[in-house]
Parts: C-alpha cells; sequence; structure tokens
C-alpha cells in the first residue's frame, strides 16, 4: 500500500509546479535513477556515475522513493564494501554522495518523497537539490545527448 500511495504521489508530480532549472550540463549526460537503499544498488551507481565524470561527461544521481535516504546526514547507514583500491570502499551513502558532489556531480532528490516520510531539505545531506518530476523530465529533455539508467 505504501508503494503504491508512493507511486502516486510521485506521479501527481509530474503535472504539478513549475521548472527551476534545466542548466544544460553539456553535451553528454547520464541520469541515474535510485529508488533503493540497498548497498549493493548504491555502489553499482557511484561507480557509474563517478566514471562518467571520469570520462568528460556529466551525470546526476536522482534519488527518488526510498532512495532520498541515501542522503540524509544522520542515521544508519551500511558501508560500502567495494573492491580493493575502489575510492568509496568502506563509506556510507551519505559519503559517497559528498564526494560526487564534491566531484562535480549532481544529486537531485524528489521532494514529495521527503513529504511522505516528514523529511526536509535541512535533513540532507550539503549540495543536493529538490526537485519533483516535472522539473526531472524538463531536465532530461532539455538536454542534448542524455542517457538514463535506474537502480
Amino acid at each position: 500500500m505504501k508503494n503504491i500511495l508512493l507511486s502516486a504521489a510521485i506521479a501527481a508530480t509530474l503535472v504539478a509546479s513549475t521548472p527551476v532549472y534545466a542548466d544544460g550540463h553539456g553535451k553528454d549526460h547520464l541520469y541515474i535513477s535510485v529508488s533503493s537503499e540497498d548497498i549493493n544498488q548504491v555502489g553499482m551507481m557511484m561507480t557509474i556515475a563517478g566514471a562518467a565524470i571520469k570520462t568528460g561527461r556529466s551525470s546526476s544521481i536522482v534519488l527518488g522513493a526510498d532512495g532520498f535516504r541515501n542522503a540524509l546526514k544522520d542515521g544508519p547507514q551500511e558501508r560500502f564494501a567495494g573492491r580493493e583500491g575502489f575510492p568509496g570502499k568502506n563509506k556510507m551513502p551519505r559519503e559517497l554522495l559528498a564526494d560526487y558532489i564534491a566531484a562535480g556531480g549532481e544529486v537531485l532528490v524528489c521532494g514529495q518523497c521527503l513529504l511522505i516520510y516528514g523529511v526536509t531539505e535541512a535533513d540532507l545531506i550539503d549540495g543536493v537539490k529538490l526537485v519533483n518530476g516535472k522539473q526531472v523530465v524538463e531536465a532530461i529533455f532539455a538536454e542534448g545527448n542524455v542517457r538514463t539508467l535506474g537502480f
């Protein structure tokens, strides 16, 4: 039931509000959507998003549904085991996301998802941007060569 309500709330944001940005990230851009707290999915997301930046492309991580929890300042989080030599080894998702933002990545968090759980922007790590579904769609279609990937 909670998943149905969450899906309905996210869908409702597609028709609500006005765009805040569509700032063109460059020629090639990758949007990665994450709706889970699963540490293996988060690790894969961070590896791919970081690789995009290292290869001269820009990327954005979109955290929706339960994925927003990866950007919480506080609270329990699993550490990413990763492979030996991986820069994110033994880091929590919030630390991986902060490193990604510092490297030039963009983290977008579903504002509607926060409302459902009573979370505010103040509860999130620095540097994330709150968005709604309409803003994500407009940003994706405002770009040139855009790819999307979901976890």
